[in-house]
């Protein structure tokens, strides 16, 4: 478990993302993080906090007295410093146990930078590099809407599918005029008239595709995972 001391949900997110395959708690305040560290002390590998809200418990060695207390090695800690920030003390940039990197959100670099720092405190973290940097340099309305394209292309209502008179068909793309007019095949016998069917199963038609909305919904979830995972914590 990794604890992560952000109030900035959008920026906590964002480092949620960089770190997908471990495990991480969001927590908001100073008086949080001690209340984790107690509770889940056994746990927790290492702790990345946003230096301007961690440098309290620094000033006071909150981290290392509670560890001393518990009886458990000290918990070793990341800090970013974010741009407008007051600038950090000079002995909080060489403090035993601490790493502390400026962090721009803005500059590609970063996750490189961070992932290289939080390794050297924790070196089983487990990250894909070139995945977190991409879902850095990432907008939000750069991941796709899947709820949005299901209903551009005629799976938005799937309620009401079993209702319709006549079932859904998939548009396809108008073929290219043929160069030369199509000859006319040569007359074929005629045959007996086929039976006539039954109107169309639109029960099944609905649950075919329920499933492929379930489908399409789940790629989405797990490609969206972490920003859910912020959203219940």
């Amino acid at each position: 478990m990794i604890l992560l001391l952000e109030a900035d949900k959008n920026l906590g997110k964002k480092l949620c993302d960089l770190l997908e395959r471990e495990r991480l708690v969001v927590v908001e305040t100073e008086r949080q993080i001690l209340e984790m560290v107690v509770k889940y002390k056994d746990d927790i590998k290492a702790i990345i906090a946003n230096h301007r809200q961690f440098s309290v418990i620094l000033a006071h060695q909150l981290i290392t007295q509670v560890c001393l207390k518990l009886d458990i090695k000290l918990i070793p800690a990341v800090g970013y410093h974010k741009q407008g920030d007051p600038e950090p003390q000079a002995e909080h940039r060489s403090m035993p146990g601490y790493r502390l990197i400026d962090c721009d959100e803005v500059d590609p670099g970063f996750p490189e930078k961070f992932i290289k720092t939080l390794r050297e405190a924790y070196p089983d973290v487990n990250v894909e590099i070139e995945k977190a940097k991409i879902l850095w340099a990432a907008k939000p309305e750069d991941l796709m809407d899947v709820g949005k394209w299901l209903e551009e292309v005629g799976f938005g209502q799937m309620d009401k599918i079993a209702q319709t008179a006549a079932p859904v068909v998939p548009k396809t793309k108008p073929k290219p005029p043929s160069p030369e007019p199509p000859k006319k095949p040569p007359a074929r016998p005629k045959k007996s008239p086929e039976p006539p069917q039954g109107p169309p199963d639109y029960k099944k038609l609905y649950e075919d595709l329920k499933k492929e909305h379930e489908i399409l919904k789940k790629k989405h979830d797990d490609l969206l995972k972490q920003v859910k995972d912020i959203i219940d914590l």
